[in-house]
C-alpha cells in the first residue's frame, strides 16, 4: 500500500506539475502581452487625442487673431476709403452736397427738424440717398457733443450725415457693400453701417466729434465725462450697437481689454486715454471696466478683466 501511495502522489505531482504550472505560466506570459500592447494603444490614442485638442487650441488662437487684425484693417479701410472720396468729390461722404443728383433722392431728404424716423426713408439697402450740407463735418453740426455729433432720428437732417456717409461711400464704389442710409428704431450693423467680423451685433460708425474737455474749459470742447479729454476730429467708433437711435452707437464692450490694448499697442502707443487709438473712461454707462481710472495721465487697460470690457475709438485726421 506504501508503494502504491508513494506512486500515487508522485503521478499526482507530476501532473500537477505537467497539467496545471505550465498552462498557468503560459497564460501569465500571454496576459503580460496583452497589457504591453494595451499600453501602446492607449499611448498612441492619447497622443492623437493631444494634438487633435493642440491644434483645435492653436486654430482658435490663429482665428481669433486675424479677426483682431480685421478690426485694425477695418478701420484703416474705412479712412483710406473716405479720403479716396473727398479727392474726387471734394467733400467727405455724407457731407458731400451733390449726392441726390448722382444717386437720386431717397424719401425724407431736407425734412425738418424733429420730424423723426418716419421721413428717414425706408430702412433698405438702396442707392437713393440725400445731400450733406458741405460744411466740412461729417454730422457735428452747431458744435454737437461728442457722441451726439452721430445722432440721427429726430435730430436735424444734418446730422445724419454720418448714416448716409457709408451710403455714399459705397454708391462710389469706394467699400464694397450696400446701406440703407437711415436708422429705424436702432443701429443694424450690415444695413446701416458696416459690421464686424468679430461679432454680428458689433459694427463702425464714422463722424465728427468735438473737442472734449473737462468742465468745459476749452473755449470750442465740450464735457464729456464717458471719454478722456482730447481733440478728436473725425472718429472711426468700433463697438457692439446698443439698441438706440440717438448718442454714441457703438460703445458697447466688444472686445476685451487685453485685446484692446493689444491692437492699441500695434498701431499707437498703448495708452488708452491718448494718442490715435482711446476708448472710454470708467464714467462710461456701456463700457465702465475697460480701464483703471479716469485719470489721463495714470490710465491703463484693465487687462485682469475677463470678457468683452472694451470699445475702441480711432482718432482719423480726416
Amino acid at each position: 500500500m506504501g508503494l502504491q501511495g508513494t506512486h500515487l502522489t508522485a503521478r499526482y505531482e507530476i501532473r500537477i506539475d505537467n497539467e496545471e504550472s505550465v498552462p498557468y505560466k503560459d497564460s501569465i506570459a500571454e496576459s503580460a502581452n496583452e497589457n504591453a500592447f494595451t499600453l501602446i494603444e492607449l499611448t498612441i490614442v492619447l497622443t492623437v487625442i493631444g494634438l487633435i485638442v493642440g491644434g483645435i487650441m492653436v486654430g482658435s488662437s490663429l482665428i481669433r487673431s486675424a479677426e483682431l487684425q480685421s478690426v485694425i484693417s477695418d478701420a484703416d479701410r474705412f479712412v483710406r476709403a473716405a479720403k479716396l472720396f473727398r479727392d474726387k468729390y471734394k467733400y467727405l461722404p455724407g457731407d458731400f452736397p451733390n449726392a441726390e443728383s448722382m444717386w437720386g433722392a431717397d424719401t425724407g431728404c431736407g425734412a425738418a427738424a424733429g420730424s423723426g424716423d418716419t421721413d428717414q426713408g425706408p430702412n433698405e439697402r438702396k442707392r437713393r440717398t440725400c445731400n450733406g450740407n458741405g460744411d466740412g463735418y461729417i454730422g457735428g453740426y452747431n458744435q454737437a457733443a461728442f457722441p451726439t455729433a452721430g445722432s440721427i432720428g429726430d435730430l436735424a437732417p444734418w446730422n445724419r450725415e454720418p448714416q448716409r456717409g457709408w451710403q455714399h461711400l459705397s454708391n462710389a464704389g469706394f467699400i464694397e457693400g450696400s446701406f440703407s442710409g437711415v436708422v429705424k428704431k436702432f443701429y443694424v450693423p450690415g444695413l446701416s453701417v458696416p459690421s464686424s467680423r468679430l461679432s454680428d451685433a458689433g459694427g463702425f460708425n464714422l463722424f465728427y466729434a468735438f473737442p472734449i474737455s473737462n468742465a468745459n474749459t476749452s473755449p470750442d470742447g465740450v464735457a464729456w465725462d464717458s471719454l478722456f479729454p482730447g481733440t478728436y476730429g473725425h472718429v472711426v467708433e468700433f463697438g457692439i450697437a446698443k439698441n438706440v437711435r440717438v448718442g454714441s452707437p457703438f460703445d458697447g464692450p466688444i472686445l476685451t481689454a487685453a485685446e484692446a490694448a493689444s491692437i492699441d499697442s500695434k498701431i499707437d502707443d498703448g495708452s488708452p486715454a491718448r494718442g490715435q487709438v482711446l476708448t472710454y473712461t470708467p464714467a462710461s454707462a456701456n463700457s465702465p471696466s475697460c480701464v483703471t481710472t479716469s485719470d489721463p495721465a495714470t490710465a491703463a487697460y484693465a487687462t485682469t478683466v475677463e470678457g468683452p470690457s472694451c470699445a475702441l475709438i480711432f482718432v482719423t485726421g480726416l
